[in-house]
């Protein structure tokens, strides 16, 4: 399992995948579910891993608000205390 779990949307899928090479060089261990190995359930997994997590980096964008599994996602990060959020946009996220 993972220090790091990266909650974002797919649409933002290039920059989760360069934030997490970033935390990688650095030492630590991420989790993004581009790649679930064959046979496994892609929910479980995803549940599996967020679950044993120490840390839930959320990606926040116009793309990640709209998405119902970071909401789910950070949401538990959330509960946890073990959420970091992180602004990916300029534009203002909510009431534009």
């Amino acid at each position: 399992m993972s220090d790091i779990f990266i909650c974002y949307s797919r649409k933002d899928r290039t920059l989760a995948a360069r934030l997490k090479q970033r935390l990688q060089a650095e030492g630590w261990t991420v989790f993004m579910d581009e790649h679930i190995d064959a046979g496994h359930r892609w929910a479980e997994e995803i549940t599996n891993q967020l679950a044993a997590a120490q840390a839930v980096l959320t990606l926040w964008s116009q793309n990640s608000i709209c998405s119902g599994f970071v909401m789910d996602e950070a949401h538990e990060a959330a509960d946890r205390r073990i959420i970091f959020p992180a602004r990916i946009e300029q534009r203002a996220l909510v009431g534009t």
